[in-house]
């Protein structure tokens, strides 16, 4: 089935939001997995998804293994092997990913997410207005930047109902459910990040996630929550909603962080304790800051 470019999509918006697509990449979106037969349609899912963002997105799968890689290439993909993993799981440390990507990478915005994670164009809008701003100083230049977002969970995704963007956000509305602030599942960077300075977190277990919010609060970094203008669709499979609290290692982030932090307030990582939040206005995407509830002081 040949994929249709969700970025057709901007051609319809572009007349209501000031939106300028260029043909060069925007944002770098890479991932890993374990090739499953369980997980087997919703990955192939996520290799048509992703490549239809191209050229403005340009996907990145971390795999050593053979089948994926070829099928990963012949989708439009780019793929590197995996780099420093930890446990005996050899699972990916999420800093190195992001350093090797950018060996590769020009975009001024790279974003690892989870391999079930499916997009629309709006991510597209989103990052425009979100580079626009930045150009014209609305958004810091020079500090470091964290996107994140809350996911919508729906069962049991078939590939017809993701070929535009258009299906997906009506799949959305009547099957999906949005999840817990607590849960983030990308995680859009510019290219200043600091990850060289951070611990070895690893991917797809407990606390990694609010611990990337909360750090980059601690270290007043930009922080922005895009739930109301970015859909993020989770691909529910049997393993649930829940599939990195039931991994052997999964306490492995949590050990890690309490022996490098005196003080971690993960209440404080919450999508909803984001600095700034994204809306939708009468010609592009906004960014408001927000009024902060006292527990999400990290």
């Amino acid at each position: 089935m040949n994929p249709v470019r969700h970025t057709e999509h901007l051609n319809n918006v572009s007349s209501k939001y000031d939106i300028h697509v260029e043909n060069k990449a925007i944002l770098t979106l890479f991932t890993t997995w374990i090739s499953t037969p369980e997980k087997y349609d919703c990955h192939n899912n996520t290799l048509f998804n992703w490549n239809s963002l191209k050229p403005l997105v340009q996907p990145v799968l971390f795999t050593n293994d053979i089948a994926s890689k070829n099928e990963a290439l012949q989708k439009g993909w780019q793929v590197l092997p995996l780099g420093v993993t930890r446990t005996k799981y050899e699972v990916p440390v999420l800093r190195y990913m992001y350093m090797d990507v950018m060996k590769i990478s020009s975009s001024p915005l790279l974003a690892y997410a989870n391999g079930d994670i499916l997009f629309t164009s709006n991510l597209i809008v989103t990052l425009q207005s979100l580079l626009n701003d930045i150009k014209t100083n609305n958004i810091s230049q020079t500090n470091p930047l964290l996107m994140i977002g809350q996911r919508t969970n729906v069962k049991s995704v078939a590939l017809e109902e993701i070929q535009t963007s258009y299906k997906m956000h009506l799949m959305a509305k009547t099957r999906g459910k949005l999840f817990s602030a607590w849960g983030e599942d990308y995680f859009i960077t510019s290219r200043n990040y600091p990850w060289k300075t951070f611990p070895d977190v690893i991917i797809g277990r407990l606390a990694y996630d609010n611990w990337m919010v909360w750090n980059a609060k601690r270290l007043k970094f930009t922080t922005i929550d895009a739930t109301k203008t970015l859909l993020a669709v989770h691909q529910t499979t049997k393993s649930g909603n829940m599939e990195g609290h039931h991994k052997p290692d999964n306490r492995y982030n949590t050990n890690l962080l309490r022996k490098t932090y005196k003080k971690l307030k993960y209440v404080a990582g919450l999508t909803i304790c984001a600095d700034y939040y994204s809306q939708y206005g009468s010609k592009s995407v906004l960014f408001l800051k927000r009024k902060l509830h006292r527990r999400c002081i990290p």
